[in-house]
């Protein structure tokens, strides 16, 4: 992989992530207003989604963090010259 694609997979996956976190934010406010209205049982399961948003935004940084550490080695077009 070339390293303009790695930078733009790096730049790509934390914005994922942000994004996650953003969106994670509204999931739980809206858990809490459920909560409120006596709605527990769906208020319950969109927390559990969170839960599986934070374990996503786990696995998109562990794929952050390979890709950044690849940077280090050489691009495959250069290991051909």
């Amino acid at each position: 992989m070339v390293r303009k694609e790695k930078d733009r997979l790096i730049i790509l996956v934390n914005h994922w992530i942000r994004h996650n976190h953003e969106h994670m934010a509204e999931y739980l406010k809206l858990a809490e207003k459920l909560e409120s209205q006596g709605l527990s049982e769906i208020a319950s399961s969109i927390r559990d989604a969170c839960l599986l948003v934070l374990q996503a935004n786990d696995s998109l940084s562990a794929a952050g963090n390979t890709l950044a550490q690849c940077q280090n080695e050489p691009d495959q077009s250069e290991e051909l010259q």
